[in-house]
This record gives C-alpha cells, sequence and structure tokens, in this order.
C-alpha cells in the first residue's frame, strides 16, 4: 500500500506545471533493492568519474540555506553521483531528538523538491549497519565530520567511517534549524499579533484569553498611535501652506527669513529636474529689477 502511495506522490506534481520539464526527486524504489553483498566503487574509481550512490542523512526540518548548502557539497563529491538523502520519521525524531516543527511528510516533501536531491528515503534509519548500505546500494556517506552523539552513540557515522565510506561536509555557520526556532520563540508576541491580524483565533495559535485580549489591545493602540501621528502631519502641512499662500498674496515682500522659517517647518519638495522654485524676496528682487 506504501509503495502504491508513494508512486503516487511521484507524479502528483504533474497536473500543477504547463510543462513536464523537470520534477522533485522520486522516492526510494523497492525494485532498486540489492538482494546479495553490494560491491561498491572506491573513492579513487569515483574520483576518476565512475557513477557512484552518495548518501546523506538528517531532519531537515524548516528546511533552510544550511541544508541545502550540505546537499550541495554531497552532491558535489564526485563527478558523477546520484544522491540518495535519508529524512528520518517523526517516531524516531521525537523519540532522540525532540519535537519538529514540521511533520515527516512535510520533510519528505521539502527535501524533494531541492536541486541537488536524486533520491528521497523515507524513514531513514537513525544508526547504520553494512546490510543497510548493501541493500540500498550505497557507495559512499557524507555528513559533517563532528561525532553524532544523538540518541545515546559514540557516533552515528563510526562504521562509515571505519569502512572508508565517509565523506566529510562542512556546517553552514549562522543558520540552523534550532537557530531559526530561537527567532520565533525571541519574537514571540510579534508572530503572535501578525497571525491574529491575519484571522487566526487564539485557540489555533494556543493563546488564552487574557493575553489574546492584551496583544489585540497594544495593536489597537498602535494604529491610534499611528494614525494621530498621519493626522498631526497632514493639518500641520495644511496649515503652513495656507500661510505661505496668504503671505505669496498679500504680504509679497515678505523678509526672507519668514520664508525660510516655512521651508524648515515644512520643505517645498520638487520633482528631480524642475527649476527650483523662487521665494517669496527672491520673486520681490525680480519684480524690484
Amino acid at each position: 500500500m506504501e509503495g502504491k502511495c508513494r508512486d503516487a506522490q511521484n507524479n502528483d506534481w504533474k497536473p500543477v506545471v504547463k510543462y513536464e520539464n523537470v520534477g522533485p526527486a522520486e522516492f526510494f524504489d523497492p525494485k532498486d533493492f540489492c538482494k546479495g553483498e553490494y560491491k561498491r566503487v572506491t573513492k579513487e574509481e569515483a574520483l576518476a568519474g565512475a557513477p557512484c550512490r552518495v548518501y546523506a542523512d538528517g531532519v531537515y526540518d524548516v528546511f533552510h540555506a544550511g541544508h541545502a548548502r550540505q546537499l550541495m557539497q554531497a552532491k558535489n563529491y564526485f563527478p558523477n553521483v546520484t544522491l540518495i538523502v535519508g529524512v528520518s520519521n517523526d517516531g524516531l525524531v521525537h523519540k532522540f531528538k525532540g519535537q519538529t516543527v514540521c511533520t515527516d511528510e512535510e520533510r519528505y516533501e521539502a527535501i524533494r523538491h531541492c536541486k541537488y536531491v536524486d533520491i528521497v528515503l523515507p524513514d531513514a534509519p537513525w544508526t547504520y549497519s553494512k546490510e543497510f548500505f548493501d541493500k540500498h546500494k550505497i557507495d559512499f556517506i557524507a555528513h559533517d565530520e563532528a561525532p553524532y552523539t544523538l540518541g545515546g552513540q559514540d557516533d552515528s557515522y563510526a562504521l562509515p567511517k571505519s569502512l572508508n565510506m565517509f565523506c566529510p561536509t562542512e556546517r553552514t555557520e549562522g543558520i540552523s534549524t534550532s537557530d531559526m526556532i530561537t527567532r520565533v520563540v525571541k519574537n514571540y508576541d510579534g508572530y503572535i499579533r501578525r497571525n491574529l491580524s491575519r484571522g487566526y483565533n487564539r485557540r489555533e495559535l494556543n493563546v488564552g484569553p487574557v493575553h489574546s485580549a492584551r496583544l489585540k489591545t497594544e495593536n489597537v493602540i498602535k494604529e491610534a498611535i499611528e494614525q494621530t501621528k498621519e493626522i498631526y502631519t497632514n493639518f500641520k502641512e495644511a496649515q503652513v501652506n495656507r500661510i505661505r499662500s496668504f503671505l505669496e498674496i498679500y504680504v509679497p515682500h515678505v523678509p526672507d527669513f519668514v520664508t525660510k522659517g516655512l521651508d524648515a517647518i515644512s520643505p517645498q519638495g520638487s520633482p528631480p529636474g524642475s527649476p527650483r522654485r523662487m521665494s517669496v524676496s527672491e520673486d520681490a528682487s525680480n519684480e524690484e529689477e
């Protein structure tokens, strides 16, 4: 049943495009399993251009540029790479690493749409065995070199390192899923206000009635302050313009310092390239000449 579901997902992009030029990566085909011991490509052969299969794995929650750059490195580790990406399911991730933002199916789908990925392997294991590498015909495994000890293991990548299958990649500093979640937590009230204003109710956001009322009140006050500022600015500009018009009509020889004072209060803007507007005193001087 799951195989039929994955087959349907492999083709679900076609009805929503005009031309079927490029689609997302496909899920691993069970027919591609190796039934015996797999003969691996060596690093020397791979570097010389032999086709090879590189495996990268992760949780890939809230898929971001750091994830993409890891997969970019894995895809370009050798000249002729088929990149298989394993993504652990919710059961394993919640057990060993903690709560995720996205579900496993959402994480699979995000990975499928990364340009470097050729095949997605759902329900990826947390630890590895030679049988797993043989079954999926994996030549190499790519990950950053730091020991990965979550889940009580000394290093989840100890086995591929011992088999000379390990291909170290570099982490992207300054971005991680944990960093992104921290940003949301840090600006919690701001995101709650944002979604309340977009029509979400407090129950959908898991916000209590008192907190929700406080945020809504703060939004109303903020909007009122902004409206008051706009009204005051418009009123000030209108009054200055009335005074300027009165002086230009009825007091053409008004001292220059008055005009400069009005310009300081409300500068007269003019479009780029248009002639500079003469002050009242300059008009008067021209009339005398």
